[in-house]
């Protein structure tokens, strides 16, 4: 069996296996869903420092490390959601006899805002005329420029929710002007609010739905003229 083999009968096997076990914990008793938190907790930042450890190593071993951990620290988020530990807006139990559509948009005030805020900016500039299209959560870098080169767009509007480091911020917004010098490039969301100092020089920061528009009314010039 070759290397690769391996590697991807490594990858399910782990994958579903991990997957069954926050599914198996979730089920268990208050007593031992508190005792596995603490548990995955401490696997979680044990993942954290592997993740770092191997975040250089180009060695076989190496990679099977970091992939681990990711799902190990992966294990430790989707439990702590599943348990009711972190949640989204609506913290407690449906009231009894909630159906139908009241029960989709009751659990599905459970989950992050980040998909609502991205679609609701794509509802607001359709009503507005303007022709979007939605690339999804968490695009990988290299298939943003993939998109980008096939479809060539005048706006790039990008919004940051979850939690993440300063200079990855910095690096990739900098990585991405360099890409692309001409793009205009909006950024929002609570992560850009924090780091605006390091986007603020490569791009030009939204800080509501009403900002957006008026931005969108500016000739692209502007926008220039405001980033040098």
């Amino acid at each position: 069996m070759n290397d690769a083999a391996i590697a991807v009968g490594f990858a399910i096997f782990i994958w579903w296996f991990s997957t069954g076990i926050v599914i198996l914990l979730n089920r268990m008793s208050r007593s031992a869903i508190a005792l596995s938190l603490v548990l995955s907790s401490l696997l979680g930042v044990a993942a954290l420092i592997g993740l770092a450890h191997t975040a250089q190593q180009t060695s076989l071993t190496g990679a099977y490390c970091a992939f681990t951990c990711a799902l190990l620290a992966w294990g430790w988020n989707e439990l702590s959601f599943l348990t009711g530990w972190i949640t989204g807006p609506r913290t407690t139990a449906l009231p009894t006899g909630t159906v139908g559509w009241r029960r989709f948009v009751e659990s599905f005030r459970a989950v992050q805002w980040h998909e609502i805020g991205i679609l609701f900016y794509q509802y607001l500039l359709r009503s507005k005329s303007y022709f979007t299209i939605y690339l999804g959560q968490s695009l990988p870098y290299e298939s943003l420029l993939i998109a980008l080169d096939k479809v060539n767009p005048d706006i790039l509007l990008t919004s940051w929710l979850t939690s993440v480091e300063e200079q990855y911020v910095k690096s990739y917004f900098k990585q991405l002007r360099t890409a692309r010098p001409n793009l205009t490039i909006l950024a929002g969301g609570a992560q850009i609010g924090i780091h605006q100092d390091v986007v603020s020089p490569f791009a030009t920061l939204v800080q509501s739905s009403e900002v957006l528009l008026e931005l969108l009314k500016q000739p692209r010039s502007q926008f220039s003229r405001e980033l040098q």
